[in-house]
Parts: C-alpha cells; sequence; structure tokens
C-alpha cells in the first residue's frame, strides 16, 4: 500500500533541502585558535568586512589577539618595540601597555607596562585601541586638531614635557607648573629653583628639572600629578639641557660645555666630557642610546661612547647654531638658527674602521621652510614637530620631507616642544603653554535637538545620542526605551519595534558615513562603532664670536644667577 505524504513530511523534506543547500561553514568548525591564525592573515577593512557574514565570524573576528597583530603590523608603537603576548595571555588594551611603549627605548631594561600612562582612562579591547589610532593618524596627517591655552607663567616658558594627564612646564622666572591636560587646571605650582628652569624630562615616575642655579632636581610624580622632590645633582656651571629614558642614566649639558653621564639610582656622575672636543662652547642639547651619546655645541653634532665616554666623531651640517637634538629609532634628528631641520641616519662604521665602536652620520632629508630660526623639535611616529622663532609650529612628514601643516597661535618665539601619541605641547615667550589635540573623532557627535525639534532627527540619530552616552552595548529594545523616555523622536513616530530600528541602524551602517554595524545577529540586537569606517579614515658659555639667538636666550641672566 502506498502511503501518502503528509504535511509532518512535507516540512521534514523542506528543512532537508534547505540543509542541503546551506553552505559548509568551513572557519566556524574550526577550533578558535587555528581560524584566528587564518583571520590574522587579513587586513583591517577586510577583517572588518568578515565580522558581518554572521554571529560566529562576528566572535572570531572580534578576537582581542587579532587587533593586537594589526595594532604590530601598523607601527603603533612609532619606532619602539610593542609589547609580546601570546593569544592566550592577551590583558585588555589598558593605556600602560598601549602607549607607554610609544616613549620607551627598545633597549630599555624596564617594562612597558611600569612606564606612567600617556591617556589614562578605562581599559578598551585592542579592536577599539585600533580604530581610535587609525582617526589619531588621520588628524596628525591633515591637521585636524583642537588648541588650549594655558596661562600661569610669569615670564618666558623655557621648558615643557608630557606626562601622563599632566603637562610639566619651566620657566624663566625660576616657576614649575603642573598642569591637567584634561581639563586645564593647574595642579602644582613649585619654586624651589633659584634661577631659571631651562630643562625638564620624565623617565616613569620621575621628573628631571634642569636650572640655571647649577642643579638638577629629581621629583616623583604621584598619582594626581603633584611632585615631591626625592634628590638632586649639583653641577659646575648652570643646566641647558638634559634627556634621560627607562634606563637609569640622565645625561646634562651645561652653559660651560660640559657634557654628564649620570647614574640616577646612586646619583653618582659616570663620566664628564667637553661636549665640543675643539672649542669651549655651550651645550645646546643632548640625546643618547644604547651606545652614543649625541651633543650639539655651535654648528655641530659631536658623538661619544656611551659607556667609555671616548671622544667618536664630530660633524657638521648645518650653517647656524644647533638648537635642539633628538633621537628618534635609528635617526638623529637636528635643529638650528639657519631655519632648516635635518634627518640623519645613524650607522656604524666598518669593521675596518680605525675606531672599532665607531658611528657614521650620513644626512637622509634637510627640511626648510620656516621663516627664522628654529628653536627647538620633537618626533612622533613618522612626523617631525618643530619651533620657530617665527612664532609657529611645524608638522613634517619624515619619508617625504613635505611640511604637512603650520600651527599659530602663539604670540612669541616658541622654545620648547613635546608631544606624545596623540597631542603637541609648545611653550613661548608669550609666557603660555598651547596644547594640540589630535585625538578628536573625525566625527563630531550628535547633539540632542532643542525641544520641539525631534522629529528632525532620523532612529539612527536618535540611537547614536543614547549609544554615545552608554557606558556598554545596549540591546535595541533598551534603545528604544531610552529614546522614548528621553523623547528624542516626534510622537508621530509612534512606537517603532525592535526590528523596524535594527533596519535602520544597518541602513546607515552601509552609507560612506558608516556609524553602526550590528555585532550580534541574534536577539538582542547590539551595535558598536564600525571599524570599517574608521579603516577608511587612513591615508593609505658662549665664545668670543657673538651670540647667537638661542645662546643668548640660554645664557642666565645676571640677576638670576
Amino acid at each position: 500500500m502506498k502511503r501518502t505524504r503528509t504535511d509532518s513530511d512535507s516540512h521534514l523534506h523542506s528543512a532537508k533541502q534547505a540543509h542541503a543547500a546551506r553552505p559548509f561553514d568551513l572557519l566556524s568548525s574550526l577550533p578558535p585558535e587555528l581560524a584566528c591564525s587564518v583571520l590574522k592573515l587579513l587586513d583591517a577593512q577586510t577583517l572588518s568586512m568578515a565580522s558581518r557574514v554572521s554571529h560566529s565570524w562576528r566572535c572570531l573576528c572580534l578576537d582581542d589577539w587579532l587587533w593586537y597583530a594589526l595594532a604590530v603590523r601598523a607601527r603603533f608603537w612609532y619606532g619602539q618595540q610593542p609589547p609580546a603576548f601570546s593569544r592566550e595571555q592577551m590583558p585588555p588594551a589598558t593605556p600602560a601597555i598601549t602607549t607607554a611603549s610609544q616613549h620607551t627605548d627598545p633597549n630599555s631594561r624596564s617594562s612597558p607596562s611600569s612606564s606612567r600612562n600617556d591617556n589614562p582612562g578605562p581599559d578598551v579591547t585592542w579592536h577599539q585601541f585600533y580604530c581610535s589610532q587609525i582617526v589619531v593618524n588621520h588628524n596628525w596627517s591633515t591637521g585636524r586638531h583642537t588648541s588650549t591655552t594655558l596661562s600661569g607663567h610669569m615670564d618666558v616658558v623655557l621648558s615643557i614635557k608630557i606626562s601622563g594627564d599632566y603637562v610639566i612646564s619651566g620657566s624663566r622666572s625660576c616657576r614649575i607648573l603642573v598642569a591637567r591636560i584634561s581639563t586645564g587646571e593647574t595642579v602644582q605650582t613649585i619654586e624651589t629653583h633659584n634661577a631659571g628652569v631651562s630643562c625638564i624630562d620624565t623617565a616613569g615616575c620621575t621628573v628631571f628639572s634642569g636650572s640655571w642655579d647649577k642643579t638638577v632636581k629629581m621629583w616623583t610624580q604621584s598619582s594626581d600629578g603633584t611632585l615631591q622632590q626625592c634628590g638632586d645633582l649639583a653641577h659646575s656651571d648652570a643646566l641647558i639641557c638634559l634627556r634621560s629614558k627607562d634606563d637609569g642614566f640622565l645625561v646634562t649639558g651645561t652653559l660651560a660645555g660640559t657634557v654628564h653621564l649620570w647614574d640616577v639610582a646612586s646619583s653618582t656622575c659616570v663620566f664628564q666630557v667637553s661636549g665640543s672636543p675643539h672649542e669651549a662652547e655651550l651645550v645646546s642639547s643632548v640625546d643618547y642610546n644604547a651606545d652614543h651619546i649625541f651633543s650639539g655645541s655651535g654648528s655641530h653634532v659631536s658623538i661619544w661612547c656611551k659607556k667609555s665616554g671616548q671622544f667618536l666623531m664630530q660633524t657638521t651640517g648645518h650653517t647656524g647654531s644647533v638648537t635642539g637634538l633628538h633621537v628618534h629609532g635609528r635617526f638623529l634628528l637636528t635643529c638650528s638658527e639657519d631655519k632648516t631641520a635635518i634627518v640623519w641616519t645613524v650607522g656604524r662604521q666598518p669593521a675596518s674602521s680605525a675606531i672599532a665602536s665607531g658611528v657614521d652620520l650620513s644626512v637622509q632629508l634637510s627640511l626648510g621652510g620656516h621663516r627664522e630660526g628654529i628653536r627647538c623639535l620633537t618626533s612622533r611616529g613618522k612626523y617631525l614637530v618643530t619651533g620657530a622663532y617665527d612664532q609657529t609650529l611645524r608638522v613634517w612628514d619624515m619619508e617625504t620631507g613635505h611640511c604637512l601643516h603650520v600651527l599659530s597661535g602663539h604670540g612669541g618665539d616658541v622654545n620648547t616642544v613635546d608631544c606624545d601619541g596623540s597631542r603637541i605641547v609648545s611653550g613661548s615667550d608669550d609666557k603660555l603653554v598651547k596644547i594640540w589635540d589630535f585625538s578628536q573623532p573625525d566625527r563630531q557627535p550628535l547633539a540632542v535637538p532643542p525641544s520641539g525639534q525631534q522629529g528632525r532627527l532620523s532612529w539612527a540619530d536618535a540611537a547614536e545620542i543614547v549609544l554615545s552616552q552608554a557606558a556598554e552595548p545596549m540591546s535595541c529594545d533598551a534603545i528604544f526605551s531610552e529614546i522614548s523616555k528621553r523623547q528624542l523622536l516626534h510622537a508621530r513616530f509612534g512606537r517603532t519595534p525592535s526590528h523596524s530600528l535594527n533596519a535602520s541602524l544597518h541602513a546607515n551602517s552601509k552609507t560612506s558615513n558608516a556609524r553602526f554595524v550590528c555585532i550580534d545577529t541574534a536577539t538582542p540586537h547590539k551595535f558598536m562603532l564600525s571599524p570599517s569606517w574608521a579603516s577608511r579614515q587612513l591615508l593609505s658659555r658662549p665664545s668670543s664670536r657673538p651670540q647667537s639667538r638661542a645662546s643668548s636666550r640660554a645664557t642666565p641672566a645676571p640677576s638670576m644667577t
């Protein structure tokens, strides 16, 4: 007897056909470790697109280890050694991990997490860290920034340094000022030096301040930004410059033309050399790496062996006095009163050289554009920042040699500059400190419309207002409830179910200004900033000769010594 097909058989047959037609998901069937190894081969934009395939793919594509690997590949540590983690021991992207290494020497004996944070705040995922760095890099290349002015000094600002969320500056009036960058408030004012504070640097939580009173004072910075003195180092002449890193050493340069290498832990001088072996000139700037000490005197750059103090070589590339010097990975950056900055490549001499441990300098780039002499410089990644007597700062691309943008706003000579991953700070003759912040998002958040104009908002815009103020991802029902409670939409819209809100957000994510993507295809739906949107923001004592302007500024006034 032939069996007739029932409704249940038809449903079963349809289910089997649908299952047979469904493509086999090889990636989801792999162990997570192996799947992540496959996804690690993708770039950021492709990984973002893959995350929209399914819920399981989304979970795999948002693995922190993948975005950490992408951050390493993108060189977000600006020429320094990134922290090394395995997938099993991957920590969240705390500020201590993501930013401390930007200022840590690759040969440093301290761990990256021991350095002071640049941007204190809650832990974020490595995916969020990657997206934020894409936006910051885009802002650096395009010049998009906000600026803030800090007052409080009574005289010319001579030195400045960023330390976490604080900026420490010193002036000719003997004053050290500590201010919080995020709020602009002055945290501490110190006047323990007896003369102008000519130089400031930091190493971890230790702050060094050098002065024309012939001393270097050491400070410990607490979590609230305040400084407590923990020692001092006496010199035979006024301090002009100093530099320290997380390796336990401090290098100082004086008005008498001497360079000192100090062991910070024991407060002892390892050795002292003449900054210029051929002339007794003030040392305008110093820096060092694992093997060498570099100093600028007159128009020369002198190089010393860091281990023995042996003089290695002296080179001339500038026609005016060298005013600034900075070691940047395998490059040496210098600036001068001749209105130029030079990028030198630091290399070793051949083994057959007369000095076996010698070093060789060759000019990589010469940058010109300032209308007057350059007073100071600093660097961040491929970007070089210079400050000059023409009252401006310039940001240069060291790969192309192009000046990307000019920062104006000071009313006097720019004497000192520093930067971190997202900010530039500068001090000037106008007694002001300016902060140039490049971390602002490329798209400004929406503001809540005035009462009576809520009808002009779309569902996606209303959801963005809610999510921008939310501490964590929200379900569609929670978003709708918050929109209704805050009356962000006109009453004519009525109650829209969750799937309609999801459709509105999903449609919005397909536009060129995508703000959201679905990160969970099952209920409840959750939304976050789209990584593909962020990825698209990336654009693939002086000698008898006449004193120079820099040396006259560095020479202490008689009334202050």
